[in-house]
């Protein structure tokens, strides 16, 4: 029986999603594990398994385009079609290169309009967003091209927004604006919750030195820096404690180093505290940790002119990775 591959709903809020490859053609034979293709929302980038056994086909939307939630975007049969329609039943329909233009299937009534995720700076760049960051963009008169020129990797999501404001304001007056550029992320809570337990049962190790030496480990992945200071503040501790190069020794015995500026501030905030208000006035960079629902909330705000914004992309990422899978820290 045919299997309709439609396109997830990856949030509660979302209402399209952005496919940004396939990782099968059509025709491919496929299993029921196998990543299928990866899929962009606001917050997130994900994969998607065909989630039946057979043969890829009738695929409808071609990578770069915009599908509402629901929509039957391929199809898995559970044969090799045979001669008759067999090439009709392989044949990829390409995204639309205009705004409005509908894109149709005949063999099966589909006819959709889709806007195009690319958009052209006015450098004449093309570049890659979510959505939601291009309509904020648009609604505010922002070019999402300041985020390129700046080195921000693409695609960009609406928590991308904050940097574009201050790139803008820069890009207006001629001189930075007083608040400083802010990388946003999340983590699911559950890895790290495990690994503590585990640890627990090892070598107790404290929350302090965990912080430590994932921040140190993602800074200088990102960077290169051979040398780093980590200060990391808990709203249970009586005092801030630093440690340096945090990553290059194992957790139970990383030690403390003396009061010297940090390179980078870490602060766990509690509950859901705004991670912004709590962080401006520090100086250097500040990565705050706030908790929502079942999620870690990352907020790093930095100095453009000591931190590259896409190596302060890169370390955001890199910490928000290990936290999803901390054992990766101990390899």
């Amino acid at each position: 029986m045919p299997h309709d591959v439609i396109m997830p709903a990856l949030g509660m809020a979302q209402d399209t999603g952005l496919i940004v490859s396939w990782r099968k053609s059509a025709g491919d034979q496929v299993a029921a594990e196998d990543i299928l293709f990866d899929v962009e929302t606001d917050k997130a980038t994900m994969e998607v398994q065909a989630g039946a056994d057979g043969y890829l086909a009738d695929v409808r939307f071609d990578a770069g385009a915009e599908v509402p939630v629901g929509k039957v975007i391929a199809i898995i049969v559970p044969e090799v079609p045979d001669s008759t329609g067999s090439e009709r039943a392989f044949m990829p329909i390409s995204t639309p290169s205009s705004v409005g233009v509908a894109s149709k299937a005949p063999q099966h009534d589909v006819s959709t309009k889709i806007e195009p995720p690319e958009r052209l700076s006015e450098t004449g760049a093309r570049i890659l967003a979510s959505p939601k960051a291009k309509r904020l963009a648009a609604e505010e008169g922002f070019d999402l091209g300041l985020l390129m020129s700046a080195g921000l990797p693409q695609p960009y999501h609406a928590v991308d927004l904050q940097a574009l404001r201050t790139l803008a304001a820069v890009a207006r007056d001629g001189k930075a604006s007083d608040a400083p550029l802010t990388i946003k992320s999340q983590a699911p809570i559950a890895g790290l919750a495990d690994f503590e337990t585990w640890m627990a049962s090892e070598i107790p190790v404290s929350r302090e030195r965990i912080w430590a030496a994932f921040a140190s480990a993602s800074l200088r992945q990102a960077t290169g820096a051979a040398n780093i200071l980590v200060r990391v503040d808990l709203p249970t501790a009586e005092r801030s404690l630093s440690f340096r190069n945090a990553d290059q020794c194992p957790m139970s015995r990383i030690e403390q180093a003396g009061a010297d500026a940090p390179d980078l501030i870490v602060r766990e905030l509690p509950g859901n505290r705004t991670a912004d208000a709590d962080v401006r006035g520090l100086e250097g960079h500040a990565l705050s940790i706030s908790t929502e629902g079942d999620h870690f909330m990352l907020a790093l705000m930095f100095d453009s002119d000591k931190l590259d914004a896409s190596h302060a992309r890169e370390f955001v990422d890199g910490f928000a990775r290990r936290i999803d899978n901390p054992l990766r820290q101990l390899l």
